[in-house]
């Protein structure tokens, strides 16, 4: 009898987004409680992550995927749960010294689109209230 594996719940503005968090895949032991959390992304974080998920991808089948966009949203929780963030601060820094015309240039070009696509917020994102001793 296969055993089911546990999901997880995340939310993408305002899309639901579930996923098998990789550190419960072929684990036996009994789920005793969740945690919930806000990780804070820029379009510069996404953008690391895909780029993470599509390396040694050709450019036709990273265009063909990055189409999906329920896909593109759960890879990028799994990726970024999986890899945690230092792991993503260093890709990051490594897709900010692509050169737009060397050979990962397409595929930048291609997953910072689907970033901005798929994750920017569809309004504008409010400024952070101030409190009147503040003003």
């Amino acid at each position: 009898m296969a055993r089911t594996l546990p999901t997880t719940l995340g939310k993408v503005n305002g899309h639901r987004v579930e996923f098998t968090p990789t550190h419960r895949e072929d684990n036996p032991t009994p789920v005793v409680t969740t945690m919930v959390l806000a990780v804070p992304m820029s379009i510069e974080d996404i953008t690391a992550a895909l780029m993470y998920i599509t390396n040694g991808s050709s450019d036709a089948d990273v265009a063909d995927w990055l189409a999906d966009d329920t896909a593109v949203r759960q890879s990028v929780m799994e990726t970024v749960f999986g890899l945690g963030g230092h792991e993503l601060g260093r890709e990051r820094l490594a897709v900010a010294s692509i050169d737009p015309d060397g050979p990962d240039g397409e595929r930048l070009a291609m997953v910072r689109a689907c970033s901005v696509r798929v994750f920017a917020p569809s309004h504008p994102v409010p400024a952070p209230r101030m409190s009147p001793e503040a003003a």
